[in-house]
């Protein structure tokens, strides 16, 4: 039996400071697994997250430019996400 979800194929866009893990690639999630706001959708079961908001992308790609060391970058970009969304 199929379950009701949705697939997504996404295809990176060359960013500076941010390394792309592959050129494209596909998310997917049931769909009683997603939840959808204004500003994002999370899938619960794949550990996903997409980001709508201008502002928190660009601060994201603000913040990658200025670090070079992997580390120091991705905990400053988790540091973002995570009060964004606790905010929200």
């Amino acid at each position: 039996m199929d379950e009701a979800g949705i697939e997504i194929t996404l295809t990176s866009v060359p960013t500076q400071g941010l390394e792309a893990m592959r050129e494209s690639f596909l998310l997917s999630s049931r769909l009683e697994d997603l939840s959808v706001s204004p500003t994002h959708v999370l899938s619960y079961d794949k550990g996903w997250h997409l980001f709508f908001n201008e502002e928190l992308i660009g601060k994201i790609r603000e913040t990658a430019m200025q670090f070079q060391h992997q580390d120091d970058k991705l905990f400053k970009i988790t540091d973002i996400l995570l009060n964004y969304m606790a905010k929200e």
